[in-house]
């Protein structure tokens, strides 16, 4: 294989960073969260705060610059994101969950030595990013703040590790201050986890040989900042389907003090049924005030006075005063807490919709009782925090790097995540201790809950740490099936129609409105392989009692779209025309073009189902069910060899009776070889069909993009498919390239997977700082990405066990990856 002169510059950096990381020996300066001047965007090993063995990370500096911070916020409940500007971005706390409300772009730490304040910020802001569409160039930033009478920050180091962030402000002030920021994110301890707050560790360190009295304050804006920036120009709504606009009251805003501790504000609209507590930790001195917003005059005057509070304004200030002697250290603990215990089934307050109680609300009836439980515990729920990121960071069995890129995919469950009690609408089918949980596809970008391909691709960790959620969203599933076996595509906003970048429609946080079908060649199969995720995770021999039936009649379903290939078809697309999705054209998961007859891809999918559906079949003695996989799998095999197979890969697809076919090098035809591998189940393609087929995507498809990453299709003497039209010739989605390293992994070429995958993630966090913004793909000749925060990118999380050469149930096994996160983050 050859390799352009920046390729192999590239490979060699990645083999490097792999085998050795860019480390960094010098200890952390004292009281620093991690050392100085380390260097920005790319992976490095560093001594960190909290942990006694150096740590892998990326700090973010300048440019790359990400467009989106690590999200605060529990499982389910909403999140604020803490953005590398030192400002608080996106936020669905108050239930403006699509579009996701902000960017809020509003500084929210600040402090005031002598006679000079800083504001803890670089100044810069961003325009709303829904990112819909293929391949743009990123999304310019806003205009940079102006703030008058004051300074920003000359520079800011930020390191995120979700949940936490750790961030190192550079002023010329006579202290130096850093913040750790942090939510509650335990592996294992879904009630726990289910907390809506955050608590921002503020420290401070007397750099000077002087007695140096100040002031540090917080503020926090108010209700209204947190709608999307377009609904607050008043133009959200541009064309149907529109959601209608509820007649909400106006805003009635309450204040009351907080005493004890913590010690702060509580504020609450009463008409809009939301409330927040912005309070500080072992203090009884707090000073309060309105918010600061981004007026420089107020946040000058932090040291004397803090703005009156006005009765239609819902923001808080909260100012602490101190001294601090030469060489000193404070720390300094501030925590915001949330409820707004109901969201619309349209995705915003001000919309229509079903109306649904969150979890958290069961377990903290305000918001004073969410600050509470925090100010109690915080120094507890930190170490189950760090102890649980040790066992990824200290284990042998993953490179550094990958341990970074593991613990920020986690990001994605807090962000598209929402958990509802067990209420009307939603039926009685649900367990009042489950309660319903779903992850969205897109809150940004394609706004609906539960589509089968993502979470059939992407909710492992979810299986892994939460398995309570998923059970509640399988029962929502097997509730919802259809009588001719088809589970549902969505739970609810499937209507797609984007205005402005952005997407519109009804329904995109509903429950209770399921899909009838998009894909369909794909979703009994998407289902089967979520059942069995979930048994072969947990082992509950219950599970299997409760769900066979289903999954038999989503067997029937998913091998029975074209009748004239008998029993053929299990390899085969419906008839052109006539997708029993409704939809214009059988599709799959690469929706951006028909498939016709015989196809590769979505029939070596169904046929690791088939192989999943014999095992379950065996467990329970249906004797009858496993003789019929094994006369699928002998029929789908056989076409397989006969109608696609080239002689170095599979074709995309053969319709023979038409003679319509797709020579095309599909890099993701290998898909169900994954699926069958990680569900531990024997390969669904010969195993020298399979190690030829990979050889010929490294030969063909590595080199047609300048960044080394296979796009989606290639063309058989491999040369770019400009006319493919759709995504484009150098589009990739990011989850199939997770898959497709997991294929060279299982097949034992470990060198060339771990190659793929680094490269993959590099492109991902350090060349485009896409981090917390989960791209579900990106352009290979470009580095573009397109697509936010779709939770198909936790299909990473099968890569521990891939790399041991294990199935998904190993990690969980005693002395297991997941299995010992579990056990470190517990009490």
């Amino acid at each position: 294989m050859k390799y352009t002169t920046r390729q192999t510059n590239l490979i060699a950096v990645i083999i490097a960073c792999w085998c050795c990381g860019a480390r960094d020996g010098a200890a952390a300066d004292a009281g620093r969260l991690f050392p100085a001047d380390l260097p920005e965007a790319q992976w490095v090993d560093f001594q960190a705060s909290g942990f006694a063995k150096d740590v892998t990370g990326i700090i973010y500096r300048g440019d790359p610059y990400p467009i989106s911070g690590v999200p605060l916020g529990g499982i389910g409940c909403g999140c604020i994101d803490l953005d590398p500007a030192g400002t608080f971005g996106y936020s669905s706390i108050f239930n403006h969950l699509t579009p996701r409300g902000g960017p809020l772009n509003m500084p929210f730490l600040g402090m005031s030595f002598g006679e000079q304040t800083w504001v803890l910020t670089t100044g810069r802001t961003k325009q709303y990013d829904g990112c819909v569409g293929y391949i743009h160039p990123p999304v310019p930033l806003g205009p940079d703040m102006v703030l008058d009478k004051v300074k920003m920050v000359e520079a800011l180091d930020y390191w995120g590790h979700h949940p936490i962030v750790d961030m190192e402000y550079q002023t010329d002030a006579p202290v130096s201050v850093a913040l750790r920021a942090w939510s509650v994110f335990i592996p294992g301890d879904a009630r726990i986890s289910n907390t809506p707050g955050a608590v921002f560790e503020v420290r401070l360190r007397n750099l000077s040989q002087l007695r140096q009295q100040g002031t540090v304050a917080f503020s926090f804006p108010g209700f209204d900042s947190h709608k999307t920036a377009r609904d607050r120009k008043g133009n959200v709504w541009e064309g149907p389907p529109n959601p209608p606009r509820r007649n909400l009251p106006e805003r009635k805003i309450v204040r009351k003090p907080l005493t004890g501790d913590p010690t702060g504000a509580w504020v609450a609209d009463e008409n809009w049924n939301m409330s927040y507590v912005l309070g500080v930790l072992d203090r009884t001195d707090a000073r309060l005030g309105a918010a600061l917003g981004i007026d420089g005059n107020k946040w000058n005057k932090i040291r004397h006075e803090l703005p009156e509070t006005t009765p239609d304004d819902g923001g808080t200030s909260l100012a602490i005063d101190l001294n601090l002697n030469a060489g000193e250290q404070q720390v300094i603990r501030f925590v915001l807490t949330w409820h707004a215990p109901y969201w619309q089934g349209d995705g915003m307050p001000e919309t229509g919709g079903n109306t649904y109680t969150h979890m958290y609300a069961s377990h903290y009836p305000d918001a004073p009782a969410a600050a509470t439980f925090l100010a109690k515990n915080h120094e507890s729920l930190l170490g189950r925090i760090l102890s649980w990121q040790k066992e990824l960071y200290d284990t042998t069995e993953i490179p550094g790097w990958l341990a970074d890129s593991l613990i920020n995919n986690l990001n994605t469950i807090v962000k598209t995540g929402i958990w509802a009690q067990a209420k009307p609408p939603i039926g009685e089918w649900c367990r009042p201790e489950d309660g319903l949980f779903a992850l969205n596809e897109s809150p940004r970008g394609c706004s609906q809950l539960d589509t089968s391909p993502n979470s059939a691709v992407g909710n492992l960790p979810l299986v892994y740490f939460f398995p309570e959620c998923e059970r509640s969203t399988l029962r929502a599933l097997k509730a919802y099936q259809y009588e001719d076996g088809r589970p549902p595509w969505a739970l609810g906003g499937c209507l797609c129609r984007f205005v402005d970048g952005v997407a519109r429609g009804i329904g995109y946080y509903e429950m209770v409105k399921p899909s009838h079908g998009w894909q369909t060649v794909m979703n009994g199969s998407n289902y089967m392989v979520r059942l069995d995720r979930y048994y072969r995770v947990t082992k509950d021999k219950s599970f299997l009692q409760e769900f066979y039936e289903s999954a038999k009649l989503a067997t029937k379903f998913a091998f029975n779209q074209r009748p004239n290939y008998r029993l053929s078809q299990i390899v085969a697309m419906p008839t052109y025309g006539t997708d029993a999705g409704k939809g214009p054209i059988a599709t799959e998961w690469l929706e951006d073009r028909p498939y016709r007859g015989y196809v590769s891809h979505a029939g070596g999918y169904r046929m690791a189902h088939a192989r999943i559906m014999r095992r379950w079949a065996q467990e329970m003695g249906d004797t009858k069910q496993a003789d019929l996989m094994d006369a699928y799998l002998e029929a789908g095999a056989k076409a397989l060899e006969e109608h696609l197979w080239t002689g170095t890969y599979y074709r995309c697809f053969h319709e023979p009776e038409t003679d319509t076919r797709s020579d095309r090098i599909f890099t993701v035809q290998l898909d169900g070889q994954y699926f069958a591998r990680a569900h531990g189940v024997s390969g669904v393609f010969p195993a020298q069909r399979v190690n030829t087929t990979l050889e010929t995507i490294r030969e063909k498809c590595f080199s047609v993009g300048r960044l080394g990453i296979p796009p989606n299709f290639v063309n058989p003497d491999g040369s770019a498919a400009l006319d493919i039209g759709g995504y484009g010739p150098y589009r990739y989605f990011t989850f199939t390239t997770y898959m497709l390293a997991m294929n060279y992994m299982y097949a034992g070429e470990m060198e060339t997977g771990i190659e793929l995958l680094h490269r993959c993630l590099e492109l991902f966090s350090c060349l485009g700082a896409y981090t917390w913004d989960g791209r579900t793909g990106a352009n290979a000749e470009t580095g573009w990405g397109d697509g936010t925060d779709y939770y198909m990118n936790m299909a990473l999380w099968g890569v521990p066990a891939a790399i041991v050469g294990e199935d998904i149930s190993g990690p969980c096994q005693p002395g297991g990856l997941v299995n010992r996160m579990i056990r470190a983050g517990a009490e």
